[in-house]
């Protein structure tokens, strides 16, 4: 399977679920529900290439526990980081028929 096709993958994982997930939750659920062959690397790959794009952000997990505000991480902090799709990444997945 071509990286454009697992990034797309992760991307309308996403989407359907519609929540903040972790690295491991987001491989996980593409395990069970998807039924992938690839390895959990390649998620995180995957996760960076979208967030390079714009199409997810990283969301601040203080905030999310706090009062379940998805509320994106600004600047590069090097915490481990929940993920969540963007306007963008929706706007991507519906052009593209996903």
């Amino acid at each position: 399977m071509p990286s454009s096709e697992r990034r797309d993958k992760v991307l309308a994982f996403l989407a359907t679920h519609d929540m903040a997930l972790p690295p491991t939750a987001i491989y996980a659920g593409l395990k069970r529900h998807e039924d992938i062959t690839f390895g959990y690397r390649t998620v995180q790959n995957a996760l960076s290439d979208l967030l390079d794009q714009g199409l997810v952000k990283r969301v601040n997990t203080n905030r999310l526990r706090e009062d379940g505000q998805i509320e994106e991480i600004v600047g590069d902090d090097a915490r481990r980081a929940y993920y969540s799709i963007t306007e963008a990444g929706r706007d991507r997945l519906e052009d593209n028929k996903l």
